[in-house]
């Protein structure tokens, strides 16, 4: 069999390879606290950044401003949510720019509406309790906002992303009273912990089944979260 190539055909293999690393974008670099240093991130890859959760993800006196998620790693930034998302739309496609919905104390989620899914729906109990509205799932983490599941929807839609029905909150029948669920702790779980498996079992979901609580909550009421 002849190794042999016709130039042309060369050439075109060329172009598609550098076709797929454009797609891909430039990165861009984010300053992220010490020891850590500079670090670069493919604008396209990320899938959503917010404001970091102090002193939970790190310490009170931590310099740290955001949290990157992207498709591989979570990033903690010296810059704002709303620098880092100057930087990355700089290098998206112009109409790829992030998505912004906005999570309690009105603090902005920027986000890659092509790949989020919403609105979900949420409970009685989430909404008044925690104060959502509604929620989105993006990277296999449902993220609750402040924003109504009208305008999940319409976030979503504009960028391309799959919609769900709009739906009012599901009935609540139970809620877990857990000694871990600080307001700062509870919204992050809330945040990023309904998608475990029952076998991870998160210590703060108020939203559990019963058959689910962990021994160190107390069942206190109800609550049923359809799909979880």
């Amino acid at each position: 069999m002849s190794l042999y190539r016709e130039p042309a055909l060369w050439t075109y293999e060329v172009a598609i390879l550098c076709v797929h690393e454009n797609l891909k974008g430039n990165p861009l670099k984010v300053h992220c606290p010490p020891p850590t240093g500079d670090k670069p991130i493919i604008a396209t890859e990320i899938l959503y950044v917010r404001n970091v959760l102090k002193p939970i993800e790190v310490e009170d006196g931590s310099p740290a401003n955001a949290m990157l998620l992207t498709l591989d790693a979570t990033t903690y930034s010296l810059e704002t949510p709303a620098e880092v998302k100057d930087l990355a739309d700089a290098e998206r496609p112009a109409d790829k720019t992030l998505s912004l919905l906005s999570s309690k104390n009105q603090w902005p989620i920027y986000f890659d509406g092509e790949r989020a899914k919403g609105p979900l729906q949420i409970t009685e109990n989430e909404v008044n309790i925690s104060g959502y509205n509604s929620a989105f799932l993006i990277g296999k983490k449902k993220i609750p906002v402040i924003n109504s599941a009208q305008e999940v929807f319409d976030v979503i839609q504009a960028a391309g992303g799959q919609t769900l029905p709009v739906l009012p909150p599901a009935k609540s029948i139970m809620a877990v009273e857990s000694p871990f669920c600080t307001e700062e702790v509870g919204w992050r779980c809330g945040l990023e912990g309904v998608v475990h498996s029952i076998a991870q079992r998160p210590r703060c979901l108020p939203w559990n089944r019963k058959y689910d609580v962990p021994n160190n909550q107390r069942v206190k009421s109800a609550t049923v979260f359809p799909g979880v």
